[in-house]
């Protein structure tokens, strides 16, 4: 024990180190940017020459005296825009699609200026075009760029209504995500900056001004495993408050047992405050869960031995209750036009979150067909948690041309878990303890973009952890209890660079490599890895309406603590599982070959993942008849499939977005090789012709996909039809939404199962989730601002526009 805290202590202090010359940095760049020269501002106003309307989202670009882009911005729904620059001369290029490109040269330019009101002309041979193309959208060589327009918010409440319009993009109403490319592993920004995803998904549709989706990110996201980014960029012209709630329950109608009438409620409310310089915003959560559920499992052993677990009388045997709530405080503050701090703190506890499961089983034993053996067990596993997630982040656009992101965060997680098993006429096993986890991470990233065809950004990060874990087993005829430790620190570098270049209009090039080291430390082991992950994006544009783009990424997947935690956890009377400590980190590489047309409102994409260190489920049937799950790094791991989206717009009324992903995918371990096909689907057709902008929307899910393992594979989410109308009232104060899952079995699957083949062993486990058909689905908003969008005055010369899963 005495080395241990001696090591412990050593790690302590090197880490306290790393800490404190970390937050010296910080301080410093903070310091220093904070006191650097003001941008001065040019202003203007874009309207249509005939009309005389205002043109919104106009972009302006503007150039130095070397004809090189150093910065921009689009008009707001006034048609006016404001963009900061160092004093000078330029060029400003005003260009609106439908519409011919205007261009004035400004003079030197030493102090605030407002240039004048601008008016373009309509390009008529281009207006057919416009209808075709989504002129709204953008398409780069690491990014797909939304304008958010008045259709996009039309009959939105929230965000969440605005995003699931995006081509590419869905919305799960029942499980409450965002997917990209049916894919819920997503990050959200604001203005590039990690914000709680709830505040974000409840921002007013008036405040959204463009969204930016990065696909496969590579940098510290593509580090931390996501798939996908999505970054909303806000109105810099509103000042106010606002106050948003909204309550969406579940409503089973035929649940006999009155207690499980809601199996769903989920409530939350944000205030957010926005003056001048500072931005103020806090939240509240609250998730309540309650299922009564029919599961069974069958097991095959070689000798004709099969166990048969299910209900009695084919009653719901599972009993699923989880209850939890979260609070959100956050504040950004714009010490001027270049820098931006801001913190938020995230913490899930008051009451104490807590699951609870209970499982009765009758288990029946035979021998070639021959009852010999039957018995009923019961499990009931409750957990408690309580965790913080706290967040500085530091923004510093030194530059026209540099900018630099930087944020530390500490997080804390300590689970508190009891999991009891009673049999009959056998003795009852008991086992408890705690999950605990310290973590902290650093990231600096440096971006500098020397004109319109190059731009680099390299990046440090740094994460460490600390896991605590203790198990304790009691067994009711023994008189002494096994009490287990397991202690593991890890510490994470990652260093990466990544450089841009545009050949042409037609040709962009972006390539570079991020490379990781970690060194995972417990009582008996000290492990070093390197990690090197290259990344590569060619695009080639055929014309302004097609694309093609060559894709390749090498990603790591690091250990869970359920994964590494060596402790054996009795999942019923034949079957345990156990944590894998010497698990390695696993990296999976990554082609792909995308081609778009009209901004990304058709794409195909042909995928091939693989790697040979992939972390997988693996078991092996024990002497004593036990069964016993674990983790190991599989040979080889692949997955080749094909993803399209498409959008098809029937009319002025009716829009129909879809997402489809075919695939195969194989594991080859020991000798075995395991294989899988299947596919997923996302479809929803939306209907606009109400007035004051009601919608009906008729979609389709298909997410009970096979997820391989080495043995087999598991399905664990969920399928539904689901019709949902939508009614805005008050000026889009008050929504009101109602749906109603389908009873259809078409198409979709209400078996949550899994299956494993080993050696001598073969298991099906179900979990009837038909539950879902006849389920209504109600959702309440309520919005109440008291705000004002700040407007240039154009008859003065010096202008300043505000800145401002499973169903368990």
């Amino acid at each position: 024990m005495k080395r241990n805290l001696s090591f412990f202590s050593k790690t302590g202090k090197a880490y306290n180190y790393i800490l404190k010359n970390a937050f010296i940095t910080l301080l410093l760049l903070i310091t220093t940017a904070a006191t650097a020269q003001n941008n001065i501002e040019l202003s203007g106003q874009v309207k249509d020459k005939e009309s005389g309307d205002n043109l919104m989202y106009c972009t302006v670009s503007v150039f130095n005296s070397s004809d090189s882009l150093i910065t921009g911005g689009i008009t707001n729904e006034k048609g006016y825009f404001n963009i900061p620059v160092n004093p000078g001369k330029y060029k400003i290029v005003f260009s609106y699609t439908g519409y011919i490109p205007d261009t004035i040269v400004t003079g030197v330019v030493i102090d605030n200026r407002f240039l004048g009101i601008f008016k373009l002309k309509k390009d008529l041979q281009s207006l057919d075009e416009v209808e075709i193309t989504a002129s709204s959208r953008e398409s780069s060589i690491d990014k797909d760029v939304q304008i958010v327009t008045d259709e996009l918010r039309k009959g939105a409440a929230d965000t969440k209504d605005v995003l699931e319009k995006i081509p590419g993009l869905s919305y799960d109403r029942y499980n409450n995500t965002i997917s990209v490319d049916n894919s819920s592993n997503v990050i959200f920004l604001v203005e590039g900056i990690e914000k709680n995803q709830e505040y974000i998904k409840n921002l007013s549709p008036e405040r959204l001004k463009k969204v930016e989706i990065i696909r496969n990110p590579g940098g510290k996201y593509g580090l931390e495993g996501y798939s996908a980014v999505i970054n909303i960029i806000l109105r810099k012209d509103y000042r106010g408050q606002e106050f948003f709630i909204t309550d969406q329950a579940l409503l089973d109608p035929d649940q006999k047992n009155k207690s499980y009438l809601l199996p769903i409620n989920r409530v939350n409310a944000t205030y957010n405050y926005s003056f001048n310089k500072f931005n103020i915003y806090a939240g509240i959560n609250n998730h309540f869960e309650k299922f009564a559920l029919n599961t069974s499992n069958e097991t095959n052993y070689e000798g004709g031995t099969q166990v048969i677990e299910k209900s009695t009388d084919d009653y719901p045997n599972m009993f699923f209750h989880n209850v939890s709530t979260s609070y959100t405080l956050g504040a950004d503050y714009y010490i001027n036009p270049r820098n931006t701090v801001s913190f938020e703190s995230n913490i899930a506890s008051f009451p104490t979150p807590k699951q609870e499961i209970n499982q009765t089983m009758q288990t029946n034993i035979y021998n070639n067909n021959v009852l010999v053996d039957s018995f009923i067990y019961n499990t009931s596993l409750n957990n408690k948690t309580n965790s913080s997630y706290n967040t500085l982040f530091y923004v510093g656009k030194l530059t026209a041309k540099d900018r630099i992101d930087a944020n530390f965060t500490y997080q804390y997680y300590n689970e508190k878990y009891d999991n009891l098993t009673k049999y009959e006429n056998q003795s009852d096993r008991n086992e408890s303890g705690t999950n605990k986890k310290n973590y902290t991470k650093f990231n600096f990233e440096y971006t500098r973009e020397f004109n319109n065809k190059l731009n680099t950004r390299f990046g440090y990060g740094n994460i460490w952890k600390r896991l605590d874990n203790n198990f304790k087993v009691t067994v009711s005829d023994y008189d002494q209890d096994t009490i287990s430790v397991f202690k593991q620190t890890e510490t994470r570098h990652n260093l990466y660079g990544y450089v841009s270049y545009s050949f042409n209009k037609k040709i962009a090039l972006k390539t570079g490599l991020a490379v990781e080291f970690s060194n995972p430390v417990t009582e008996e082991q000290n492990n070093r890895y390197f990690i090197y992950q290259p990344y590569l994006d060619l695009k080639y544009n055929f014309s302004k309406k097609a694309s093609l783009k060559l894709m390749y990424r090498a990603d790591s997947d690091y250990p869970t603590i359920s994964q590494t935690n060596p402790f054996p956890s009795h999942l019923n009377p034949t079957t345990i599982t156990v944590g894998n400590p010497s698990l390695k980190p696993s990296v999976t590489n990554m082609v792909s070959l995308k081609f778009s047309y009209m901004q990304g409102l058709f794409s195909i994409k042909p995928y091939y993942y693989f790697s040979n260190n992939y972390i997988s489920q693996t078991g092996h049937l024990r002497p004593d008849g036990i069964f016993e799950y674990s983790y190991d790094n599989v040979g080889h791991y692949e997955d080749l499939g094909i993803q399209t989206n498409f959008t098809i717009r029937m009319g002025k009324l009716f829009v129909w977005q879809n997402s489809i992903k075919i695939y195969k995918s194989r594991i080859t371990h020991n000798g075995y090789v395991n294989n899988v096909n299947d596919w997923n689907a996302n479809s929803q057709l939306v209907f606009t012709g109400f007035k004051h902008n009601g919608i009906l929307v008729m979609q389709y899910r298909r997410d009970m996909n096979k997820n391989i393992t080495s043995m087999g594979y598991s399905r664990n989410s969920n399928d539904y039809w689901l019709f949902v109308a939508r009614q805005p009232f008050f000026k889009n104060r008050l929504t009101i939404m109602v749906g109603y899952f389908l009873p259809v079995n078409w198409g979709v699957n209400y078996d949550q199962s899994s299956y494993t083949k080993a050696e001598d062993y073969e298991k099906y486990t179900h979990t009837d989730i038909s539950i879902l058909k006849n389920m209504l689905i109600f959702r309440v908003t309520f919005r109440f601002s008291k705000g004002k969008v700040k407007k240039l005055d154009k008859n003065i010369e010096t202008e300043e526009e505000n800145r401002g899963g499973g169903i368990f």
